[in-house]
């Protein structure tokens, strides 16, 4: 029934047409919507590219069979009065409305108008967002079989694609009413379509202007439930890879998506008692599958790097699995691997060394000869494992600069007889 009538007036549509995003309403309810200088979509408040109107004759065919099997229902007189009423009536339920302004470089920009009068019905946004955006995370392809991954360019019809799916993704994450710049429900929706590893791709691979928006979304989306998400999909290479060569917007969204990856594990962290002297139990088991096979066999090196990152990733949780790496005998392992092989394993490598940079390790990772790999890395690797291998560097420097303060306190305080 829901589906006869029209989201503005919520009568029967008499004169149904479609607008540019897909949604069916009654002619002059539209009509009336745009004439009072709404430039979106009444259901979800995100900027149309169009204002054109398409009869959709399907429609009326159904809304009159089901008149049909439904005297009592008959179609509404919709005279100027009603329809005031009712467009009225309905821009009082709205909170929000991304507005279009002007084409700019990359694309039209775009805005978001906090009113009173603007944007969306929320139940009825709420069930055409979740249901849009697995149609959209189509368009921008499925990870691994990208077409930028596999060096084919995109036709132009597909790149408008894929920057029509970006803009209007960044209008979802925008519209958000409710929870200000944050809108789990959304990043949710992104994570469980699998649109995390295909932004990812595209904050790589993408034009400029697809960067930037990968960016912003991978920024808007990085909530807790999706950090292991973001791992797996390498969303850290990626912003890293923006840090060193996207534009001065998509460092500031990497940055801040960075940022907000930050604050989440250290969230995490805090949950986890400290001191228990409790690790992970996979630890011993992904060091003994590790081999320094990977570096001359091309058919394990796929494998390390999974077993690597998983590594990197029990790194990063428990403040006991850095030292139950070092006391399994991995950081020489590790440190073999980041000084040869394939620049995506010596990458892996560089970000276990990089979350196991605590403490107790430091002299460890130090006489493993990690140091001199990290710089090698620093030098001529790409962008993103530059920017691991810096990082890890700096954390050292770091460590061994508060062991030597310290060392200096004990020094000062129980001088030598």
């Amino acid at each position: 029934m829901a589906f006869f009538k029209c989201p503005l007036t919520e009568k029967l549509i008499c004169d149904p047409v479609s607008l540019e995003d897909g949604q069916v309403c009654e002619r002059v309810a539209i009509e009336e919507w745009f004439r009072r200088g709404h430039q979106s979509s009444p259901l979800t408040g995100l900027a149309l590219q169009s204002m054109e109107l398409k009869p959709v004759p399907e429609a009326k065919r159904t809304v009159a069979q089901y008149i049909d099997q439904h005297p009592s229902e008959c179609l509404p007189q919709l005279d100027p009065v009603t329809i005031d009423r009712a467009i009225t009536a309905f821009q009082a339920q709205c909170t929000a409305e991304v507005v279009m302004e002007n084409p700019g470089d990359f694309g039209w920009e775009v805005k978001v108008v906090p009113a009173q009068k603007y944007g969306a019905s929320a139940a009825l946004g709420a069930d055409m967002v979740a249901s849009r955006i697995a149609d959209l995370v189509a368009l921008l392809g499925t990870g691994p079989d990208l077409e930028s991954e596999k060096g084919v360019a995109d036709s132009g019809e597909r790149m408008a694609e894929k920057n029509h799916a970006l803009q209007t993704l960044e209008n979802l994450c925008i519209y958000n009413p409710g929870d200000k710049i944050k809108n789990n429900s959304i990043a949710l929706a992104i994570r469980n379509t699998g649109g995390i590893r295909p932004l990812a791709a595209l904050a790589h691979n993408g034009t400029r202007a697809q960067q930037d928006s990968a960016g912003f979304l991978l920024w808007k989306i990085a909530i807790p439930e999706n950090e292991k998400s973001f791992a797996q999909a390498n969303v850290p290479f990626a912003l890293y890879t923006l840090l060193q060569r996207g534009t001065a917007e998509a460092k500031k969204y990497a940055q801040n998506a960075l940022d907000e990856l930050e604050k989440v594990a250290e969230t995490r962290r805090l949950r986890v008692q400290l001191s228990d002297d409790r690790s992970d139990y996979r630890i011993p088991l992904l060091i003994e599958q590790l081999s320094e096979d990977a570096l001359q066999n091309s058919e394990h090196t796929s494998e390390a790097v999974n077993i690597l990152m998983k590594l990197a990733d029990l790194a990063a949780i428990d403040p006991d699995n850095p030292m139950a790496i070092k006391n399994a005998n991995g950081i020489p392992l590790v440190t073999k691997l980041l000084e040869g092989g394939s620049m995506a394993l010596r990458e892996a490598a560089a970000m276990v060394m990089l979350n196991i940079c605590v403490p107790q390790n430091e002299l460890a990772i130090k006489d493993a000869g990690a140091v001199s790999a990290l710089r090698a890395l620093d030098f001529e690797g790409p962008p993103s494992a530059q920017y691991v291998a810096t990082k890890a560097l700096e954390t050292l420097m770091r460590l061994e600069a508060d062991r030597r303060f310290v060392e200096a306190q004990k020094r000062a305080l129980w001088p030598s007889s």
